[in-house]
């Protein structure tokens, strides 16, 4: 019998190709990486050996192996040798289960490299990101609840596979890429003192674990818009494009300014990030950075707030529509009242304070105090504003413009949800 070159995988036990087994049935086999001869079948599932084999040395070394390791018939007796001995001529090309056996479902989804997902305050982004880190490095599953995709995410996280950052007005290229930090040296013939050595920043430190280890990484970047992306990204805005990855058709290096060191960025790190509209919108994005991402709108979703009916007593799905209805005639979409805002809300009296404390105030925001549009967007009665005449203090002639200060009603009537949806369009119309 034909041995594998001895000593290759001696390091590789059963253990490990049973968690190579898992984590394929996690995140599916790659394209490229499908068999076109053989398959190692457990448990009525179809794998193909060689990617068997690179994944458990993957789990033990922490890398692919190099070049050099044959498929076929050596790479089946090595793992005939620890008694998977269930390998069969098929060609499936992948993982394959009989539609009998009932299993879990994994879907292959391809997402883009670079992905923005955008949308008012309060429209889960947050937690789409987790989800999304999830699925890129899993795979997709329809089946996953929120507790176990939080539970996932936190394990990527804790396994250097995802890194979070949030960008800002000060935040740069430094921060982000590399950047020189002081370093103090001592030593007899110069005395003391502090040299500048180059730092890696957040991005190069994700993208050196995603080059040792082939698996998907994913860098998620929150409040994208808020910096000067292309001030941060600074030359890698170049290498960004899918095909400009390394190993792409048209790869592209470049030199980085400070370490001068040669720097590609590897295909399986996705960069994700996220976008406030109501902070700027998305037509005031730099035309290069559009053109390295997608886009994907993330929408308030009423319906995820019908089931709050019987808890609070509010019909919060149509009083979050109407507002919004109102919003966007007033104003624009960009600044929609997310869904998330009401997730939490468990009574009445926590609909009122979250109203009171967080959609009211937002709104004032909005409209840069202009109480009567605010006023308008709540339905145009007094159920949660007063409005009081200001008396002209000492001095100043009665002959100016009426004025009026504004507060939050301190208690809500207990029809005043009920008012706000039965009031129509005219009333909004009106107070223009």
């Amino acid at each position: 019998m034909k041995i594998m070159k001895k000593n290759m995988f001696d390091y590789i036990k059963r253990a490990n190709i049973q968690d190579a087994i898992k984590q394929i049935d996690e995140q599916g086999v790659p394209d490229k990486r499908r068999s076109t001869k053989y398959c190692l079948v457990e448990n009525e599932r179809h794998y193909p050996p060689k990617y068997v084999i690179r994944v458990a040395h993957q789990i033990v070394k922490g890398d692919p192996p190099r070049k050099g390791y044959s498929g076929g018939k050596p790479t089946n007796n090595f793992l005939k040798s620890l008694d998977f001995n269930n390998i069969q001529e098929c060609g499936c090309g992948g993982i394959q289960r009989p539609n009998s056996v009932k299993t879990r479902v994994v879907k292959t989804v391809q997402y883009s490299l670079n992905t923005i997902l955008f949308g008012p305050p309060g429209t889960g982004k947050t937690y789409a990101t987790r989800e999304r880190c999830v699925n890129i490095c899993f795979g997709k599953n329809e089946e996953r609840k929120r507790e176990e995709i939080k539970g996932k995410y936190r394990d990527l996280v804790q396994n250097g596979r995802v890194e979070f950052v949030t960008f800002h007005q000060s935040y740069g290229y430094e921060e982000f890429v590399e950047g020189l930090r002081p370093e103090t040296k001592s030593n007899e013939n110069a005395g003391s003192g502090f040299r500048l050595v180059p730092r890696e920043g957040v991005l190069l430190r994700i993208a050196n674990r995603a080059h040792q280890n082939a698996i998907p990484h994913v860098l998620v970047i929150d409040e994208i818009n808020r910096a000067n992306i292309s001030k941060v990204l600074g030359e890698l805005i170049t290498i960004l494009e899918d095909d400009k990855r390394e190993g792409a058709d048209n790869e592209i290096g470049v030199t980085l300014p400070y370490s001068e060191k040669k720097f590609m960025l590897p295909r399986n790190l996705y960069i994700l990030g996220t976008m406030n509209t109501a902070d700027r919108s998305i037509t005031q994005i730099d035309t290069a950075i559009r053109r390295r991402f997608d886009f994907e709108e993330l929408q308030p979703q009423p319906n995820l707030l019908a089931d709050k009916m019987e808890k609070t007593g509010v019909d919060l799905e149509v009083v979050l529509h109407k507002i919004n209805e109102r919003i966007e005639y007033l104003l624009d979409r960009d600044h929609l009242i997310g869904h998330a805002w009401f997730m939490t809300a468990e009574s009445r009296a926590d609909v009122d304070k979250i109203m009171q404390n967080k959609i009211i105030p937002l709104l004032d925001q909005y409209f840069y105090e202009d109480w009567n549009k605010v006023k308008a967007v709540l339905g145009n009665g007094d159920s949660f504003l007063k409005r009081e005449e200001l008396k002209p203090p000492a001095g100043i002639a009665e002959n100016f413009e009426k004025r009026y200060s504004w507060q939050v009603q301190e208690k809500f009537p207990d029809d005043a949800y009920d008012r706000l949806i039965v009031d129509s369009n005219s009333t909004v119309s009106n107070s223009q």
